[in-house]
């Protein structure tokens, strides 16, 4: 078992998990990151 694999009690939670990382991830490199990084 990974360190991931323990925090987790079934499959569909590290599933869960990895879909939001996934998603994260996207997001910050298809973000346009000037709008990220500038003061609102």
């Amino acid at each position: 078992m990974t360190e991931i694999q323990r925090h987790f009690s079934t499959k569909e939670e590290q599933r869960n998990y990895i879909a939001s990382v996934i998603t994260l991830l996207r997001e910050m490199f298809h973000g346009n990151p000037c709008d990220r990084l500038s003061p609102s």
